[in-house]
Protein backbone atom coordinates (compact mmCIF):
# COMPACT_ATOMS: atom_id res chain seq x y z
CA UNK A 1 0.00 0.00 0.00
CA UNK A 2 3.06 2.27 1.18
CA UNK A 3 4.36 1.28 -2.42
CA UNK A 4 1.56 2.61 -4.31
CA UNK A 5 0.67 6.06 -2.74
CA UNK A 6 4.45 6.94 -2.96
CA UNK A 7 4.11 6.84 -7.02
CA UNK A 8 3.66 10.88 -8.05
CA UNK A 9 1.49 10.01 -10.93
CA UNK A 10 -0.88 7.72 -8.41
CA UNK A 11 -0.95 10.86 -6.36
CA UNK A 12 -2.08 12.76 -8.56
CA UNK A 13 -4.83 10.50 -10.07
CA UNK A 14 -5.99 10.40 -6.62
CA UNK A 15 -6.07 14.37 -6.33
CA UNK A 16 -8.10 14.46 -9.84
CA UNK A 17 -10.35 11.55 -8.11
CA UNK A 18 -10.90 14.09 -5.09
CA UNK A 19 -11.69 17.22 -7.39
CA UNK A 20 -13.62 14.84 -9.88
CA UNK A 21 -15.91 14.04 -6.83
CA UNK A 22 -16.36 17.68 -5.74
CA UNK A 23 -17.06 18.33 -9.47
CA UNK A 24 -19.76 14.87 -9.71
CA UNK A 25 -21.28 16.43 -6.30
CA UNK A 26 -21.89 19.78 -7.76
CA UNK A 27 -23.40 18.55 -10.99
CA UNK A 28 -25.73 16.45 -9.44
CA UNK A 29 -26.80 19.18 -6.60
CA UNK A 30 -27.31 21.51 -9.64
CA UNK A 31 -29.60 18.96 -11.72
CA UNK A 32 -31.94 17.93 -8.43
CA UNK A 33 -32.37 21.23 -8.01
CA UNK A 34 -32.95 22.82 -11.24
CA UNK A 35 -35.67 19.87 -11.39
CA UNK A 36 -36.62 21.09 -8.16
CA UNK A 37 -37.83 24.08 -10.36
CA UNK A 38 -38.97 22.52 -13.29
CA UNK A 39 -40.94 20.49 -11.75
CA UNK A 40 -42.40 21.85 -8.16
CA UNK A 41 -43.60 19.85 -5.58
CA UNK A 42 -46.06 20.95 -2.88
CA UNK A 43 -44.29 22.76 -0.59
CA UNK A 44 -46.28 22.61 2.55
CA UNK A 45 -43.59 19.66 3.97
CA UNK A 46 -41.06 22.29 4.16
CA UNK A 47 -42.53 25.71 4.57
CA UNK A 48 -38.77 27.13 5.13
CA UNK A 49 -37.33 26.74 1.48
CA UNK A 50 -38.88 29.65 -0.59
CA UNK A 51 -38.31 30.05 -4.39
CA UNK A 52 -36.09 33.46 -5.35
CA UNK A 53 -37.99 32.59 -8.79
CA UNK A 54 -41.60 32.39 -9.38
CA UNK A 55 -43.42 31.37 -11.93
CA UNK A 56 -45.67 34.42 -11.76
CA UNK A 57 -42.98 36.47 -14.51
CA UNK A 58 -42.35 33.55 -17.16
CA UNK A 59 -39.37 35.95 -18.36
CA UNK A 60 -38.00 36.32 -15.09
CA UNK A 61 -38.74 32.42 -14.20
CA UNK A 62 -37.09 31.47 -18.03
CA UNK A 63 -33.81 33.28 -17.14
CA UNK A 64 -33.48 31.92 -14.06
CA UNK A 65 -33.92 28.64 -15.53
CA UNK A 66 -31.78 29.56 -17.97
CA UNK A 67 -28.98 30.26 -15.19
CA UNK A 68 -29.43 27.23 -13.70
CA UNK A 69 -29.46 24.75 -16.70
CA UNK A 70 -26.19 26.66 -17.97
CA UNK A 71 -24.17 25.87 -14.82
CA UNK A 72 -26.28 22.13 -14.57
CA UNK A 73 -24.25 21.35 -17.88
CA UNK A 74 -20.99 22.97 -17.28
CA UNK A 75 -20.51 21.37 -14.21
CA UNK A 76 -21.49 17.57 -15.54
CA UNK A 77 -19.60 18.39 -18.79
CA UNK A 78 -16.14 19.34 -16.42
CA UNK A 79 -17.01 15.93 -14.67
CA UNK A 80 -17.75 13.88 -17.84
CA UNK A 81 -14.18 15.28 -19.52
CA UNK A 82 -12.28 14.79 -16.14
CA UNK A 83 -13.78 11.36 -15.80
CA UNK A 84 -12.32 10.46 -19.51
CA UNK A 85 -8.83 11.80 -18.59
CA UNK A 86 -8.22 8.90 -15.75
CA UNK A 87 -7.54 6.10 -18.17
CA UNK A 88 -5.09 8.40 -20.18
CA UNK A 89 -3.55 9.25 -16.39
CA UNK A 90 -3.10 5.51 -15.81
CA UNK A 91 -1.48 4.52 -19.15
CA UNK A 92 1.13 7.96 -18.72
CA UNK A 93 2.09 6.47 -15.70
CA UNK A 94 2.97 3.17 -17.09
CA UNK A 95 4.50 4.75 -20.21
CA UNK A 96 6.78 6.73 -17.56
CA UNK A 97 7.61 3.88 -15.62
CA UNK A 98 8.34 1.33 -18.52
CA UNK A 99 10.63 4.37 -20.25
CA UNK A 100 12.66 4.58 -16.91
CA UNK A 101 13.25 0.96 -16.68
CA UNK A 102 14.15 0.22 -20.38
CA UNK A 103 17.38 1.86 -18.66
CA UNK A 104 17.38 0.21 -15.78
CA UNK A 105 17.43 -3.33 -16.79
CA UNK A 106 20.54 -4.41 -15.07
CA UNK A 107 19.77 -3.57 -11.58
CA UNK A 108 17.05 -5.46 -10.79
CA UNK A 109 15.52 -4.21 -7.47
CA UNK A 110 14.70 -0.92 -9.45
CA UNK A 111 13.55 -2.72 -12.59
CA UNK A 112 11.21 -4.48 -10.45
CA UNK A 113 9.77 -1.21 -8.54
CA UNK A 114 9.56 0.32 -12.18
CA UNK A 115 7.54 -2.61 -13.45
CA UNK A 116 5.40 -2.41 -10.06
CA UNK A 117 5.03 1.48 -10.72
CA UNK A 118 3.58 0.70 -14.40
CA UNK A 119 0.94 -1.66 -12.71
CA UNK A 120 -0.41 0.63 -9.76
CA UNK A 121 -0.47 3.70 -12.54
CA UNK A 122 -2.92 1.72 -14.36
CA UNK A 123 -4.39 -0.06 -11.77
CA UNK A 124 -5.32 3.43 -10.11
CA UNK A 125 -6.66 5.11 -13.23
CA UNK A 126 -9.01 2.25 -14.17
CA UNK A 127 -10.31 2.09 -10.68
CA UNK A 128 -11.69 5.74 -10.93
CA UNK A 129 -12.33 5.69 -14.33
CA UNK A 130 -14.62 2.63 -13.70
CA UNK A 131 -16.12 4.11 -10.39
CA UNK A 132 -16.72 7.55 -11.81
CA UNK A 133 -18.54 5.71 -15.49
CA UNK A 134 -20.68 3.63 -13.01
CA UNK A 135 -21.58 7.06 -11.20
CA UNK A 136 -21.65 8.56 -14.23
CA UNK A 137 -24.72 6.95 -14.67
CA UNK A 138 -26.61 8.77 -11.92
CA UNK A 139 -26.12 12.12 -13.22
CA UNK A 140 -26.73 11.70 -16.58
CA UNK A 141 -30.13 10.45 -16.63
CA UNK A 142 -31.05 13.96 -14.62
CA UNK A 143 -29.16 16.29 -16.93
CA UNK A 144 -30.76 14.64 -19.84
CA UNK A 145 -34.03 14.91 -18.07
CA UNK A 146 -33.73 18.14 -17.00
CA UNK A 147 -32.42 19.69 -20.43
CA UNK A 148 -35.47 17.61 -22.29
CA UNK A 149 -37.49 20.08 -19.63
CA UNK A 150 -36.09 23.09 -20.26
CA UNK A 151 -36.69 22.81 -23.84
CA UNK A 152 -40.57 21.75 -23.69
CA UNK A 153 -40.80 24.98 -21.19
CA UNK A 154 -38.93 27.00 -23.77
CA UNK A 155 -41.39 25.72 -26.26
CA UNK A 156 -44.55 26.48 -24.41
CA UNK A 157 -43.21 29.86 -23.15
CA UNK A 158 -42.43 30.89 -27.21
CA UNK A 159 -46.30 29.43 -27.86
CA UNK A 160 -47.70 31.67 -25.58
CA UNK A 161 -46.23 34.71 -26.39
CA UNK A 162 -47.12 33.66 -29.79
CA UNK A 163 -50.74 33.56 -28.85
CA UNK A 164 -50.29 36.33 -26.71
CA UNK A 165 -49.44 38.22 -29.93
CA UNK A 166 -52.31 36.90 -32.16
CA UNK A 167 -54.65 38.42 -29.29
CA UNK A 168 -53.38 41.48 -28.96
CA UNK A 169 -53.11 42.14 -32.74
CA UNK A 170 -57.15 41.13 -32.52
CA UNK A 171 -58.05 43.54 -30.01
Amino acid sequence: MIRFLSDPIVILIILCGIANGWIYTTALRYANELKEELQPRNRKANPKKKKKVTRDDPEEFEDHIQKMSDAMNFWYTLYANLTAVFPLLGMFGTVLALFQLSGNLGESDLAVNQFFSALDTTLAGLIFAIAFKAMDSFVSVKVAANNTEYETLLARNSERKRQEGKYHENA
